[in-house]
């Protein structure tokens, strides 16, 4: 059965570096898919579903973690497989090329799951608490969207966009027990897809950057790795 953690009160912003610095030198924009959506909304990507049982993938290399058979906490669609990353025990992935673009399915979502994103020179550019997301959703997003079940816990699209001179290159999914799915990516720069989070009324293709992450709901740092 898989473990619940309890929801902790929203982290205080660390750190502002990114906002800090020209806008031409680095950002992250963060946005979020409408409930539902279960693959990524922007044109072109290349995506790994991991429904060939392995982590074996076009995209990049991934150490740690399972492709774990879909169901009730993961598996876009309901079919195929995952990406489950037990607590403790992180599963990095390290993309192929540089890419502007990175997207994935957030499946049974913990308030104790952890997200580091890398650009090119092995710096974080984006480190999040992702339960600091958990209350910004709607209960729209609760419970598996594929048949039902687990409704104590959300599913939501999640996006991160590079801008400035920063492309990613390596995502570090860990802490708690983390469920993700159809992981997208595109080396082409895009306007961010999906919503502000914490908008009542978004609009969509708003963006937001790293360090000004709505009523401050976003752990944003820059550090060496």
């Amino acid at each position: 059965m898989k473990p619940h953690y309890q929801r902790f009160l929203l982290s205080p912003l660390l750190a502002l570096s990114a906002a800090a610095m020209s806008p031409a030198s680095a950002a992250l924009v963060f946005t979020i898919e409408a409930p539902g959506v279960q693959q990524s909304t922007v044109p072109g990507v290349v995506t790994e579903n991991f429904d060939d049982g392995n982590l074996s993938s076009t995209i990049g290399t991934y150490v740690g973690g399972t492709a774990t058979p879909a169901g009730v906490y993961g598996g876009a669609g309901g079919t195929g497989s995952y990406l489950f990353a037990t607590a403790g025990n992180a599963s990095t992935l390290t993309l192929a090329t540089p890419q502007s673009y990175f997207g994935f399915w957030w499946s049974a979502g913990d308030a104790g799951n952890n997200l580091s994103v890398y650009n090119q020179d092995n710096v974080v550019i984006g480190s999040y608490a992702v339960g600091d997301i958990i209350p910004l959703l709607s209960p729209a997003y609760y419970g598996n969207p594929n048949g039902g079940g687990n409704a104590g816990e959300p599913y939501a699209y999640l996006n991160f966009t590079a801008t400035g001179t920063d492309f990613i290159t390596k995502v570090v999914f860990g802490g708690s027990n983390f469920e993700s799915d159809n992981h997208s990516v595109t080396e082409e720069r895009i306007t961010p897809p999906g919503n502000l989070p914490g908008n009542s009324v978004p609009e969509s293709g708003s963006s937001l950057l790293l360090g000004t992450f709505g009523l401050r709901r976003l752990i944003g740092k820059k550090a060496a790795a």
